[in-house]
């Protein structure tokens, strides 16, 4: 190879007198175009149309934002796609993808991927097929939006990806990728030259090439392919000369938050007639409970930050001089309220119905427990 690069133009053009005659070539980047969540994984295939002629190698040079983007395993950040399908059987645990779409294949340490239904995003490694119940078992377990383990049923698409690593030839082609030194300032690297003859070409019609990708901020990413002095992206004819080729470079990825909930009420405190502020426990409990519910508030959200010793169960807090408090990033699902002081029994709101403004009273004649005066139903809002 000498270094030199050719771009590609629109027409047909002849090299030389006698040499094959080449076209351009073309690639592109495919992507989920729907909106990202929150800690969602997902995958951008990169295409690469090289006109019907065969070619000895491609060099892919990806650039992201890496403030708002992650490679979700940085020592195999490429893969190729082995299966697309669908749940045909409600699992017996969050642990177990059952589908009859599944073949005969050996896919320990292949990656699922949920691109459907309330696990969407998850991402998981699969550790056993069980070839007679076409059931994987996968480690860690499937989980929803909210962080909690979910059992998928019927009809829930997923995909399945083979990691692609250096040296591990496939087929006739020997990859290298460079990615764990560069990854911090987002930049992906991959190339794979031919192993035999350059005979191969490629169609713009499915990816030939995956990177799995996970959401760690709020807001807009560019995902693009680099031309830059030293990391261009091209491809490598058969007599080793290079292209640059052309096509859309960039896609833009936005991400949204969770879906969330805020929760206002307040605590009144049975004895004082004004200045009703203390320092309050208040703990979500889930029916048939009687603790708090351990998955809230999840220690990197902001409702953590309103409680003033995380080591004690629930959630402590001081409430105003009227008794108010907010609850923020509150988890989807039906619970139970209660409250607390040093001096006074615990109040728990009853019956379930939607968010509401009405109080939850701490009431020291009821033996911890009051008529209902509110609980709720938690509904997700999507939050910028």
């Amino acid at each position: 190879m000498d270094g030199q690069f050719r771009i590609d133009s629109l027409e047909v053009f002849a090299r030389s007198v006698g040499a094959i005659t080449i076209t351009n070539h073309e690639v592109d980047i495919e992507f989920p175009k729907d909106r990202r969540g929150l800690g969602d994984y997902f995958d951008v295939g990169v295409k690469l149309d090289t006109n019907g002629q065969p070619i000895a190698g491609v060099e892919v040079y990806l650039t992201y934002d890496a403030t708002t983007l992650e490679i979700a395993d940085p020592d195999a950040p490429f893969n190729v796609l082995v299966k697309t399908g669908y749940t045909t059987k409600e699992s017996p645990s969050s642990g177990v993808l059952i589908s009859s779409d599944l073949e005969n294949l050996d896919y320990e340490d292949f990656s699922v991927i949920i691109t459907s239904g309330k696990a969407r995003g998850s991402r998981s490694i699969i550790k056993n097929f069980d070839k007679a119940a076409k059931a994987l078992t996968v480690d860690p377990p499937f989980l929803t939006t909210d962080g909690t383990p979910v059992k998928l049923g019927k009809g829930i698409f997923f995909r399945i990806d083979r990691s692609m690593k250096t040296g591990v030839e496939m087929g006739d082609w020997s990859p290298t990728v460079n990615a764990n030194a560069s990854l911090a300032a987002g930049e992906l690297d991959f190339s794979a030259i031919s192993t035999g003859q350059a005979a191969e070409s490629f169609s713009a019609n499915q990816p030939f090439l995956f990177a799995t990708f996970r959401t760690i901020a709020v807001g807009n990413a560019n995902i693009n392919f680099s031309f830059a002095e030293g990391r261009k992206t091209v491809v490598i004819d058969a007599e080793g000369e290079k292209h640059i080729p052309h096509g859309p470079s960039t896609v833009l990825i936005e991400t949204i938050k969770k879906e969330t909930t805020t929760l206002s009420g307040v605590v009144r405190l049975q004895g004082r007639k004004a200045n009703h502020s203390d320092t309050v426990t208040l703990e979500l409990r889930k029916p048939g409970s009687m603790g708090h519910y351990p998955g809230y508030p999840a220690p990197d959200s902001p409702a953590a930050g309103i409680d003033t010793d995380p080591v004690a169960p629930g959630i402590q807090l001081v409430t105003s001089a009227d008794g108010q408090f907010t609850l923020s990033d509150l988890p989807s699902g039906r619970f139970f309220l209660t409250a607390k002081t040093s001096h006074h029994l615990r109040g728990q709101n009853g019956q379930t119905e939607k968010i509401g403004g009405r109080d939850v009273v701490v009431n020291e004649k009821t033996m911890g427990r009051i008529v209902a005066e509110y609980s709720w139903v938690s509904k997700g809002t999507e939050d910028r």
